[in-house]
């Protein structure tokens, strides 16, 4: 949206003045032309996918999706992209960032697609507070009373999520 990228343009003034961003408000990718690297951020990972969808994939992109990253990282893969980077940071809330280019191909992982082949590789501190967050909101889940087959994927997605966080204390 118009407003959506006014607020991109603030944040990137002195890459567009230096010449080394175009801002392009556009029905997906329909309106770039040329572009080296495209940033899609600030949306759903279906919306993103979506977007990759109806063209071919930029040569470089730099991707932040808000939720449904897995969606994004099994379609760019599925595509035959390269992803160089792959991590969660944090800026008043957890963000995932994946970095890559059209060409190259990767080969994810179960986990590496649930949770970012960096994230796991060299997880970082924001990385081991999401994964702490995430569980703290499954126990809250099954201490609510969740019953039946939704109550046993919440306990198997809090025991993965509380394997990580001891493998990850372990390094860290």
């Amino acid at each position: 949206s118009a407003a959506c990228l006014k607020k991109a343009e603030t944040l990137l003034a002195a890459e567009i003045e230096a010449g080394r961003c175009v801002p392009v408000c556009a029905d997906g990718l329909d309106g770039v032309k040329d572009a080296d690297c495209v940033l899609i951020a600030g949306m759903g990972g279906e919306e993103i996918v979506r977007i990759l969808s109806r063209a071919p994939l930029p040569e470089r992109f730099i991707l932040q999706p808000m939720h449904n990253v897995e969606k994004v990282r099994r379609h760019l893969l599925a595509r035959g992209a390269h992803i160089e980077e792959d991590f969660t940071f944090e800026d008043g809330k957890f963000y995932d960032l994946i970095v890559g280019s059209a060409a190259g191909g990767d080969v994810y992982s179960d986990f590496e697609y649930r949770y970012g082949r960096d994230n796991l590789k060299a997880p970082s501190a924001a990385f081991l507070r999401k994964v702490r967050k995430d569980a703290d909101v499954l126990r809250e889940a099954l201490a609510a009373g969740v019953r039946g087959e939704q109550r046993e994927a919440l306990r198997v997605k809090l025991h993965e999520l509380e394997a990580i966080s001891d493998a990850i204390e372990e390094r860290l």
